[in-house]
């Protein structure tokens, strides 16, 4: 329950960047979920500059991340190819110990004795294979953990790829994708909205943020959010709390209807709120990256 935007600027006269944007919606163990402005699910995969923003149960994201973490993903980090394959081992570490744990030691049994039930010396009965496939569909029913990674490689080209229990999928091309309750919907407007990976990168981060406005419209996505900014041999940018007021303020007056009601205020109002706001993240975004 949530969404996670990312996408990829290649404008020609700028440096390459990826804008990554989290809501701040967290489904907790035992499927409570609840919004706090104190978390983030934009995680750095500490000691490498890639980060990582997670959908799904935070213990099992952050399980997942913790173990895709420290010096392997440094060693990784150069190649996207590495890093999807350790992203991969982590992910399926966590998915086979959770799967153990939940669907098959109530049967007395590990994840080796399940997959030799064929072995004649090893044969499970039909009746409890049957509970245990049950087992299995229910846990795979109730499983959620999708991860959106994004990075640069040692030859300075931007990547976006995600995870899940399907496997790793390279998405550069068409150079943004979304997870979550909310992917299909923020999917659907960068779509619609002809998003392009040759903008600007404060054009890309004003996509973004539009795409996870329009996915609030779906059950589970929260309003508040983050968004961090990626550019090659620097540290992630996290964007600043006035600059999100900015834009927020800013699309509730470009999305107004434009016929008059009763929470409509004067143009010279939002006028004077705004400013010259498109500049202004401009500014914000160039001395941002330098």
């Amino acid at each position: 329950m949530t969404v996670c935007i990312g996408m990829i600027s290649a404008e020609p006269e700028q440096p390459k960047g990826i804008v990554v944007i989290a809501d701040k919606m967290l489904t907790y163990p035992g499927g409570y979920e609840g919004e706090s402005d104190a978390v983030t699910k934009i995680v750095q995969l500490v000691p490498s500059t890639w980060v990582a923003a997670f959908s799904g149960a935070t213990d099992v994201s952050g399980e997942v991340i913790r173990r895709a973490s420290g010096p392997s993903a440094t060693s990784s980090a150069d190649d996207v190819t590495k890093m999807m394959d350790w992203l991969r081992v982590s992910y399926t570490d966590v998915y086979e110990s959770r799967l153990e744990q939940r669907a098959l030691r109530t049967w007395g049994l590990d994840l080796k004795a399940w997959r030799d039930r064929a072995n004649v010396y090893t044969a499970i009965p039909e009746s409890l294979a049957n509970c245990v496939t049950e087992s299995i569909a229910q846990f795979r029913n109730q499983w959620a953990c999708s991860l959106l990674v994004c990075g640069f490689d040692k030859e300075g080209q931007p990547h976006i790829f995600r995870v899940d229990e399907d496997g790793v999928e390279l998405v550069d091309s068409p150079a943004f994708e979304s997870i979550g309750s909310g992917g299909q919907m923020a999917t659907g407007r960068l779509i619609w909205e002809e998003a392009a990976v040759t903008e600007p990168l404060h054009v890309v981060l004003w996509r973004v943020f539009d795409a996870k406005a329009h996915a609030e419209l779906m059950l589970g996505v929260g309003y508040e959010w983050d968004a961090w900014i990626l550019v090659e041999n620097k540290e992630p940018i996290k964007v600043e709390e006035r600059i999100k007021t900015l834009m927020d303020h800013a699309f509730y007056e470009v999305t107004k209807s434009p016929f008059p009601t009763k929470k409509t205020e004067p143009k010279e109002v939002w006028s004077k709120r705004l400013g010259n706001w498109k500049k202004e993240l401009e500014e914000y975004v160039m001395s941002a990256i330098a």
